[in-house]
């Protein structure tokens, strides 16, 4: 259904219109919903509220002309035409309007058979703006930067329990900062207005080294400048774009975590243990704050303790995607691992990542298998022209998360942080040697990271 939008003075004029759209309508099938307003300045307040396709607009009214309104419509939706209705000798109103945005005019009085021919054309125009927005579904989705990684993640919001899924996945996951909060918030907001005007709409994340783009898409009828409006209101300060019925707002990755200071991978192996110790200290510095302490059931066995912290459904999913990580560590050591093979590995290392830092236990394992899920899903060529010099060190890393399992959870250890000193240490260096490859730096040999 196409919105319409009449801007006139004269009812006569307003009627002769309604009567063209409403014989199109029967005569082809097709269904539009049509509003008046009496002057420029009641159609700005219109389309506040509504996006519409088309916009017939009168140009000499009483409180605002039409040239001035179409200068207003024009830069907050440029996807509407808009159509000037204009008297046959008013040629030089005609200029002014066009060059203020309006895309055709037609005379009074209006030719029937003229119109509906201009109509099917504008109908036509609509259709394919339209498919062009959506056409990038196929790949890159966002609307400011076309040089992304493959790694994407997408919703579907048919219901508000998928917008639910949406806010709970990127604030309770990853617990970022104020901007990643307003923005989120921002996006659920959207999604509500949609989905009350059964607009079900598309959301994609999409990710570069430095920033994450939030892209949402299928908001047709959503008008543009109430979309701005939002937007300055919430997160004025992050960078935003929005091309017809696509808007996309960009956050840097800095900003995903409540704070900026992103830990630093050092050469030395010296400085690498000092890391550790920095990490386990403070570890504010990395990521998003501390989630709450969870109550932890403690069992003694074999003289150590056996810890309960971590669901039950967790811990299997845990061990479901350590099992597939493990089993693509082997193919990295081998020398021959596939580039989508690569994907999953910093797939299910993310994975991993999520559920550890939702407990203070854990949360330490959790941020190591975070970052270096990052930095392989950044190298991923690089991981695959070194896997053969990764390999023996990815599987000792493999090796360190199934001990952590096995004694934390299953057979006991002297401590609920015993493992994490060895898998912290192992990520750095991980880290360390996809940096140094993907650089002009020398790369450790294997027997000097053993050297320890």
């Amino acid at each position: 259904m196409l919105n319409i939008l009449i801007v006139d003075d004269s009812l006569s004029n307003q009627l002769v219109l309604e009567s063209l759209l409403e014989n199109y309508a029967e005569e082809h099938g097709a269904e539009f919903s049509v509003d008046v307003a009496m002057n420029g300045k009641d159609a700005i307040d219109h389309c506040e509220a509504i996006l519409y396709d088309i916009i017939f607009m009168d140009i000499m009214m009483p409180i605002m002309n039409g040239i001035d309104a179409t200068e207003i419509i024009h830069k907050s939706n440029p996807s509407t035409i808009i159509v000037a209705v204009s008297a046959l000798n008013d040629v030089e109103n005609e200029k002014k309007i066009l060059r203020a945005g309006a895309e055709d005019y037609i005379h009074k009085p209006i030719n029937q058979e003229l119109f509906i021919s201009r109509l099917l054309n504008y109908i036509s125009l609509i259709n394919f703006r339209k498919s062009k927005a959506l056409a990038c579904s196929a790949g890159v989705h966002n609307c400011i930067n076309k040089n992304i990684y493959t790694r994407k993640t997408n919703f579907d919001i048919f219901t508000e329990d998928n917008l639910a899924e949406f806010w709970e996945y990127y604030l309770m996951d990853h617990q970022g900062g104020k901007e990643l909060v307003d923005l989120i918030r921002t996006f659920h907001e959207i999604g509500i207005l949609a989905l009350s005007k059964k607009i079900f709409p598309k959301i994609w994340v999409e990710y570069t080294k430095d920033s994450t783009y939030f892209t949402m898409a299928g908001l047709e009828n959503i008008s543009e400048q109430g979309l701005r409006k939002l937007l300055k209101t919430h997160i004025e300060n992050l960078q935003s774009r929005i091309v017809e019925n696509v808007f996309t707002v960009v956050i840097p990755n800095q900003l995903l975590m409540k704070s900026n200071t992103p830990i630093e991978i050092e050469v030395v192996e010296k400085q690498v243990i000092a890391q550790v110790a920095t990490i386990k200290e403070n570890e504010q510095i990395i990521a998003p704050a501390q989630p709450q302490e969870t109550p932890v059931k403690v069992e003694k066995h074999s003289g150590n303790r056996v810890f309960s912290y971590m669901s039950g459904e967790d811990l299997l999913d845990i061990k479901e995607y350590l099992a597939k990580l493990n089993s693509l560590l082997i193919v990295v050591a081998q020398g021959d691992v596939e580039y989508e093979e690569v994907v999953e590995i910093a797939s299910y290392l993310d994975a991993m990542s999520k559920i550890s830092t939702m407990y203070s236990e854990s949360y330490s394992i959790g941020m190591a298998l975070s970052n270096f899920s990052r930095e392989i899903f950044e190298n991923i060529e690089t991981f695959q022209q070194k896997s053969s010099s990764l390999g023996q060190l990815c599987i000792a890393f493999g090796q360190d998360i199934r001990e952590w399992i096995r004694l934390i959870f299953e057979d006991g250890a002297s401590s609920v942080n015993c493992m994490d000193e060895s898998i912290i240490f192992n990520s750095l260096m991980l880290c360390q040697m996809l940096n140094d490859t993907a650089s002009s730096t020398p790369v450790l040999s294997i027997d000097d990271i053993f050297d320890f």
